[in-house]
């Protein structure tokens, strides 16, 4: 799924701005894990309907992660390979944090990692909004 999201943006980053892409990104990601908590309290607990519905989150991580790092290093001047270090621990850390999490929460359904997945997308379209505030203002 990611490979397709990720075809698709190499096709469509010559068209849209790399913000709208970032943005249909997010949108993307906010599905999946709507999906994924109704299923889960229908009570559905099958992986293969998990990965249908997860798709939009994995497809919209492929807008994401390319988009974002392209955005985020077009406002740096110096230290690159510093902030490229860092990008990387972060996204190192909140992945053991978010694993972590999901352990200490599994209840035998996906309820938890839908739930995880839909506040980090939750609080990234809060920090792109924010983002995209504080650029307009300068």
């Amino acid at each position: 799924m990611y490979v397709a999201g990720a075809f698709i943006n190499s096709k469509m980053v010559h068209r849209f701005s790399l913000k709208t892409l970032l943005l249909a990104g997010l949108s993307l990601c906010l599905m999946g894990p709507i999906f994924l908590l109704g299923a889960g309290y229908e009570g559905v607990n099958n992986p293969l309907i998990f990965q249908l519905l997860n798709f939009p989150f994995s497809f919209g991580l492929a807008f994401i992660l390319p988009n974002g790092t392209a955005l985020a290093f077009s406002e740096v001047r110096e230290g690159l390979g510093t902030s490229s270090a860092l990008i990387g621990s972060l996204e190192m850390a909140l992945g053991a944090l978010s694993v972590f999490l999901v352990g200490k929460l599994f209840n035998g359904t996906m309820i938890p990692i839908a739930s995880i997945m839909l506040g980090a997308t939750i609080l990234s379209l809060c920090l792109y909004a924010y983002l995209v505030r504080d650029s307009q203002r300068e």
